[in-house]
């Protein structure tokens, strides 16, 4: 917990801050770091979210502002529309999770191309991020496959009952 503190400490000035980018996603903060929820539009984030708040505090929903510390070289996560307002705390990304619908609860672990694919596809899902020059995006390129060498990816096929956020909040809260 001391180095999370000294982590968290070191995060704050902008000089440290590298590869901002916005993301389509939901982030929620746990005890060993964010979660973030990935998925298209009505695929079922928003809801996981709501139904995991009494246990876990959901950061952002729609737009997740997502940067590298140059000091420390790990991936933090914010509210985008905080961050552009100026008034946002960055919290040390944990783990990546693609949401689907279905009508049975299942959390797999996927490879880093999956991880890199659903990132992708959550970045360009915010418009602004969408028109970028190439050059631009491959740059994202490059800072979205550093994140899926370095966080767990999974896919979750969640439901509407009660067994998606408990499969999820059991999976994170204790297999570290």
């Amino acid at each position: 917990m001391l180095i999370r503190k000294e982590i968290e400490k070191n995060i704050f000035s902008p000089k440290k801050i590298e590869n901002p980018m916005l993301i389509h996603a939901v982030a929620m903060k746990t005890t060993f770091g964010v979660v973030l929820l990935l998925g298209h539009s009505k695929a079922g984030k928003t809801t996981l979210s709501r139904s995991l708040k009494s246990r876990w505090k959901v950061l952002a929903d729609d737009i997740v502002f997502i940067a590298r510390n140059g000091e420390n070289m790990l991936w933090y996560v914010a509210d985008a529309k905080k961050q552009i307002a100026g008034s946002y705390i960055l919290h040390p990304l944990f783990t990546v999770i693609r949401v689907f619908q279905s009508q049975e609860a299942k959390l797999v672990q996927i490879s880093e191309i999956e991880t890199c694919q659903y990132l992708l596809d959550g970045l360009f899902e915010v418009s602004i991020m969408r028109d970028a020059s190439q050059e631009k995006k491959r740059l994202w390129f490059k800072h979205v496959s550093s994140i899926a060498k370095g966080y767990r990816g999974w896919k979750l096929n969640a439901t509407l009952g009660e067994e998606t956020p408990n499969l999820v909040f059991n999976k994170f809260n204790y297999d570290v």
